[in-house]
């Protein structure tokens, strides 16, 4: 498995928040009312999301081995 450092997972967190915000903000609202398109318009959102809560578990992770070590 490929081990990304502390700084890189930190790093990528925070790439993939800022993405999931900036994508929210761009979602057409008036596809909610005729409940069409719905899914397309919040699949990238949703995704950046659970990327970054994909990321978060490592370095979650990672802090914990960091501060047992020490």
């Amino acid at each position: 498995m490929w081990k990304l450092s502390k700084l890189t997972l930190f790093i990528i967190i925070c790439t993939m928040s800022v993405s999931a915000g900036i994508s929210i903000i761009f979602i057409n609202w008036d596809v909610f009312e005729s409940g069409k398109g719905v899914l397309k318009e919040l699949m990238q959102p949703v995704l950046f999301i659970l990327l970054g809560l994909y990321f978060l578990f490592p370095y979650v992770k990672r802090l914990k081995e960091e501060s047992s070590s020490e």
